[in-house]
């Protein structure tokens, strides 16, 4: 078997390149130029396409402001449950659901008395 030949054009706007056999001394085919002789290197077929099914990508981001950003809203986001929690817990004992208050009043007629049970009550509102 005969080896082929590859010839490229020298032409720089042109560069068409001929690929055959019995090539030498012909001019290109499309400027009439001089060619060159170069190795003949054929693309070779794949038999197995799943060599190169891999595909890479590099990405470089910058992603400081959105790390302070999502910092930010997670902050935030727990003073919220903080916030419902509190007020689950006030709703709660406006529906007798959890923390009940137990509140005695005696029934002394006594001015002294009444006062400081009615002052412990005041106090304990200001609690919560």
């Amino acid at each position: 078997m005969e080896k082929k030949i590859q010839l490229e054009c020298m032409d720089n706007e042109c560069r068409t390149v001929m690929f055959g056999h019995f090539l030498d001394g012909m001019r290109c085919v499309n400027c009439g130029g001089p060619t060159r002789e170069r190795p003949y290197n054929p693309v070779k077929k794949q038999n197995d396409q799943s060599k190169n099914r891999g595909l890479t990508i590099q990405v470089n981001v910058d992603t400081t402001e959105a790390l302070k950003q999502m910092k930010e809203l997670a902050n935030v986001a727990y003073a919220c449950v903080e916030e419902f929690e509190k007020l689950e817990k006030v709703m709660g004992r406006f529906t007798n659901k959890t923390d009940s208050l137990l509140i005695e009043v005696p029934v002394i007629l006594k001015g002294k008395t009444i006062a400081q049970r009615v002052s412990e009550v005041a106090d304990i509102k200001e609690r919560f």
